[in-house]
């Protein structure tokens, strides 16, 4: 039930109140996923770098089973500290980069079983980018502010407690997908039909803020995206420029 039942003051039947969406951040406590996990936390936890996203969403979740998360997302708080986890990873742990991008590093998943990181899924560091309307870089509510879904709007501060929206638990146990910001309606859009594919629902009017998204754009933005989107569809090969371009103000507007 994604609703509130109450009875109408003198009435038979019972009148829905619908879910009222609530600001900021509150505390819950780690369900599971703490163990796999632990030999990370406290390395990272040295430095000034934090977990956030998918993966905490899975240590919180309220719901019976839980959907786990394809990754281990790893925030700095500024540059130095990206800088130094960067260089620990590459020589320290001997992690290897399997795709790197303008917005993060992701490593190969650890297949030998003695590695300190063995039991972790794999790790994504996030670069601290601040550009547009991304903010990979701060503090970790900072950070959690410029999330898009309130189910991934959650950091983990120790090994017992979770810092989340206020509304992930109601959404994570209803699967609504609840947009508190949005960098790209085309983006966005794709990762709404990512997580619909994991049981999520979008709401008629959390889609609706895409289309209002997209129609407060200026006609620049709007005519460069179709434009090569048109040509990627026609089959015509984008020179690394354009692609460059495109990823750029679908991901950092």
């Amino acid at each position: 039930m994604t609703e509130i039942e109450k009875i109408k003051p003198g009435g038979r039947e019972p009148r829905k109140i619908p879910y009222k969406s609530k600001d900021g951040f509150i505390k819950l406590n780690v369900l599971r996923g703490f163990t796999e996990i632990k030999n990370l936390f406290n390395v990272i936890k040295k430095e000034q770098a934090f977990l956030c996203g998918g993966y905490v969403r899975y240590m919180a979740s309220p719901a019976d089973k839980p959907t786990k998360a394809a990754n281990l997302d790893i925030y700095s708080l500024d540059e130095k500290t990206y800088e130094k986890l960067k260089n620990e990873f590459q020589f320290k742990f001997k992690l290897e980069t399997r795709h790197e991008n303008e917005m993060a590093i992701t490593y190969k998943k650890i297949e030998d079983a003695k590695h300190k990181f063995f039991s972790c899924p794999p790790i994504q560091l996030i670069k601290p980018v601040l550009e547009g309307r991304i903010v990979a870089i701060g503090n970790m509510e900072t950070i959690l502010e410029n999330f898009d879904f309130t189910v991934i709007r959650c950091g983990l501060l120790s090994s017992k407690k979770i810092l989340a929206d206020a509304d992930f638990e109601y959404d994570e146990k209803n699967k609504i997908l609840r947009f508190k910001n949005i960098h790209c309606p085309i983006s966005s859009t794709l990762r709404a039909v990512k997580y619909g594919k994991k049981g999520y629902w979008l709401p008629p009017f959390q889609a609706t803020k895409l289309f209002m998204d997209w129609d407060d754009r200026s006609d620049k933005y709007k005519n460069t995206i179709v434009n090569r989107l048109t040509l990627m569809n026609e089959g015509v090969e984008l020179t690394q420029e354009e692609i460059d371009e495109l990823e750029k103000l679908m991901i950092i507007d």
